[in-house]
């Protein structure tokens, strides 16, 4: 299946969860959201977490968490 993260077309397996994508785009941003200094959100700005469940054509961002350094 098909999802973007920060607009780049990620091809991965259906029932992957939003960690693999985020892996498959980035291990460095991964690592950033996982320790709290970055957020993964969907199209309207909703906080998603690591472990959902994506869907056909998700979109993902990556976001500086607000207060928060990078």
């Amino acid at each position: 299946m098909i999802v973007h993260v920060e607009n780049q077309e990620i091809d991965i397996f259906s029932g992957a969860l939003v960690k693999d994508a985020l892996l498959k785009y980035s291990k460095t941003e991964y690592h950033e959201v996982l320790n709290g200094t970055k957020q993964t959100v969907d199209k309207w700005g909703n906080r998603v977490e690591t472990d959902g469940e994506l869907s056909e054509n998700q979109k993902l961002f990556i976001k500086p968490i607000p207060g928060e350094k990078s």
